[in-house]
Formats: structure tokens, sequence, C-alpha cells
């Protein structure tokens, strides 16, 4: 059997229930598993071994194939990206943020996380003046933008026309909040002067999220009549900040 530390670590616990059941049941048993290769990375490789018992039907060793499905994995997981992207703008689309949101709720109850809705308002004058060649340009540069702002773990993505979200998980310091509602008042206004367009304003709702909220994530009529502790306006740029 292999080393484990030649093992990828996400795939060790499911290879050592893997030698258990090898040798614990009489027929054919597989595995799809990622294996470290000279230079360091990892490749999907499939074990299927079968045990070879002894006079009295006990299992002294195991017989098997190892396959090379590096290729097939990468294109399916290739496929899954695929639907799992808005075809314009490659962030998640609006199906995708709702499974992964509500998968981390699940996972995380308890944890505190920020779900900030991102709304260019009058956007539709660009499509109407400049076509919707260049509207596509502009939610592209955007998506690119706000993508820089955040970290890996956090999902960002598109839920329609020119309307994104971002769900910030971990998300306890207001502050923290602010700062990145405000750089993406920032972004937009900034991405816009590059595109030689300005916008009258770029609005950022920003929420407390939990899971009680779920159910809501995807109204969007009922979520903005929300209450909010706090609106402020950046008079200069004509950016609407608000957070509860």
């Amino acid at each position: 059997m292999f080393d484990s530390q030649t093992i990828y670590p996400d795939d060790l616990s499911a290879y050592h229930v893997w030698i258990k059941k090898t040798y614990g049941l009489p027929n054919k048993t597989s595995l799809e598993f990622r294996q470290k290769k000279a230079d360091g990375s990892y490749l999907w490789v499939r074990i299927q071994s079968s045990p070879v018992f002894d006079e009295n039907g006990i299992p002294y060793k195991a017989v098997g194939l190892i396959s090379d499905i590096d290729q097939q994995k990468r294109k399916l997981r290739s496929l899954e990206i695929k639907v799992q992207l808005d075809p314009l703008t490659k962030v998640y689309n609006k199906m995708t943020i709702q499974k992964l949101v509500d998968d981390c709720l699940e996972n995380n109850p308890l944890d505190g996380h920020a779900l900030l809705f991102i709304d260019i308002d009058d956007f539709k004058s660009i499509n109407d003046d400049l076509g919707h060649t260049f509207g596509d340009l502009v939610l592209s540069e955007i998506s690119n933008k706000l993508r820089d702002l955040f970290r890996s773990v956090d999902i960002v993505g598109r839920v329609g026309g020119d309307e994104f979200v971002v769900f910030m998980k971990g998300a306890h310091d207001k502050n923290l909040i602010k700062d990145k509602a405000v750089k993406i008042c920032t972004v937009l206004r900034q991405t816009l002067l590059e595109l030689k367009k300005i916008l009258p304003y770029q609005e950022v709702l920003v929420l407390p999220f939990t899971k009680s909220m779920a159910t809501l994530f995807m109204s969007f009529t009922i979520m903005r009549k929300a209450p909010f502790i706090m609106q402020k306006k950046w008079e200069k740029t004509n950016s609407i900040f608000m957070m509860k």
C-alpha cells in the first residue's frame, strides 16, 4: 500500500477506510484519490483491489490495479466549475451562491457572516447609449475587481443584471465590513471612469447574515426593506453605503 505522506491530506481518511474494506470484504473495492508525484504535485488515480485469502479464509495480501484518471478528473472538475459560474462575469451564479451560503450556514451556524449587495444604478443607460457589448465589458471588469478585493474563501457572485453579492465568511468586525463596502464603491467608480463612463451613484447594502435569514436571501424586495441603524451618504462620490 501507499505511504500516507504520498497521499493528498484531504484524501487520507477515505484511504484508511478503503484499506479496512479491502481486507474486510471478499469482493473487489476501489478508491479515487490524489497521489503525490516526484515533483511535489498531485495526480488523480483510481485503485482497484481484491483481497487474497489463505486456506483458513484469512486475507493476507491484496492484489490490484492503479489507473491514471487525472485528465478525466480535471475535465469533470472543469465542467462542474463551468456550471457554477455566470457565463459572462465568471463569478458564481445565483443558484451556486445560494447553495454555498446554505452550506456555510449549515456547517458554521454560530459564526458571524456579512452579506453585501452591490447594485449599479442606471446601468441601463450604458446598454442604451453605448451598446450591450460595452455593458458586458463593464460587468466583466467589475467582477474581476470584486474578486481581487476579497479572500478566496469569500463568495462573490452575480445574481442577475447589474446586481452582485458578496458573502464574507466569519466577518465579525464591522469596521472591516464598512471598509470593504467603501472600497467597493471606490472600485466601481474607478472602473467606470477607466471605461469612460460615470454613473450617478452605486449602492452597497451590507447586512449581518445568519441562518434565520437564509430564506430571505434571494428576495431583494424584502431585504431592502430591512431596518438600518446607520445610513451615510458619501457626498463627493454620490455613493451610498448602508450598514446595520
